[in-house]
């Protein structure tokens, strides 16, 4: 056993040689990563008509439709699944520009690596695209917050 200077002396507290990290913390993070997780991809408007490359920050649509995934994001993290929101590639091509097939194919990498689909409401070429790419993968798409969870509970 070690004494890591703070009096604690349980081996599993115990401080690991040049980290901050303990035993313990990385037992937990190992138990975390090795549990099997469900990644869902939220699937919607938000170009407003654009190429990602003239998608302005500043329009009130954008805005909302970019505000509408990422609190259906935050409420699939609530549940315990994991998303990936696509639509924050358009702040990240603000300050990193790439063709528009740069942004197309990285989010084709990540539909393939996700276990279901959310699409959310609205008129949205690409959206259609990622659903009909969802079901070419056969991966389940739901059209609602709620039977996504349903769905998710019963694979658990």
């Amino acid at each position: 056993m070690v004494d890591d200077g703070q009096g604690i002396k349980d081996p599993k507290y115990q401080v690991i040689p040049g980290s901050l990290l303990t035993e313990k913390v990385i037992q937990e993070w190992k138990s975390q990563i090795e549990k099997p997780e469900l990644s869902v991809y939220i699937a919607g408007p938000v170009s407003h008509g654009q190429p990602q490359s003239q998608i302005d920050l500043s329009n009130p649509v954008v805005v909302e439709r970019l505000e509408k995934a990422l609190s259906v994001g935050s409420s699939i993290i609530s549940h315990g699944l994991w998303p990936y929101i696509p639509h924050l590639t358009i702040a990240w091509n603000h300050y990193q520009p790439h063709a528009q097939e740069y942004w197309l194919e990285l989010d084709r990498f990540w539909l393939s690596r996700c276990d279901a689909l959310l699409r959310l409401p609205g008129d949205s070429d690409g959206a259609d695209a990622e659903v009909a790419e969802a079901e070419r993968l056969a991966l389940p798409i739901f059209h609602n917050e709620r039977t996504l969870y349903e769905w998710a509970a019963s694979v658990s």
